[in-house]
């Protein structure tokens, strides 16, 4: 199945290299696991990952708009079959359209852009626990220093409140 990646940019399919980056940052901070601790969004942040890594590459964006027009025209016809059956049988059908990608080429360098949104994926999702995680040892860390050096500080003015008293 092709993946639609104009609409999980949020792009048109007109839109320029500086665009699709923008709307790659624009849906990144969208779905980051920071803004969004409640839901898990790795899915999301891999589709977004994986989008601009084909539509960013202008050889592997040609070869993808060739197969997203044919889906898109796969689309229109399987759609206007059902209007016609829908029509007879009176009958809604929701079952998405089946189409393979016949570029070869195009189906290897998605299967790797999907590869790689994984493991950017995992490293921003274990960037982020670790910051999080050394914060939290950072902040109990502080707070021992500070206890330590609140008693060395009334052990200093004990000692010298005795020795001029």
């Amino acid at each position: 199945m092709l993946k639609d990646y104009y609409s999980i940019l949020d792009i048109k399919q007109s839109a320029t290299r500086e665009e699709i980056k923008v709307a790659r940052n624009r849906q990144a901070k969208k779905w980051h696991p920071d803004l969004n601790p409640e839901i898990d969004v790795t899915q999301k942040m891999q589709e977004v990952n994986e989008a601009y890594l084909i539509l960013a590459d202008s050889e592997a964006r040609k070869r993808y708009d060739i197969e997203y027009n044919n889906f898109r025209k796969h689309i229109k016809e399987k759609n206007a079959k059902k209007k016609n059956s829908q029509k007879q049988d009176n009958q809604k059908n929701t079952e998405t359209p089946n189409y393979k990608v016949k570029d070869d080429l195009l189906k290897k360098w998605m299967t790797n852009a999907q590869k790689q949104a994984e493991q950017i994926v995992k490293n921003t999702i274990r960037d982020t626990k670790g910051v999080a995680k050394a914060a939290g040892n950072g902040l109990v860390n502080g707070i021992y220093l500070a206890i330590i050096w609140g008693i060395c500080g009334s052990i200093i003015l004990l000692v010298y409140d005795g020795c001029f008293n």
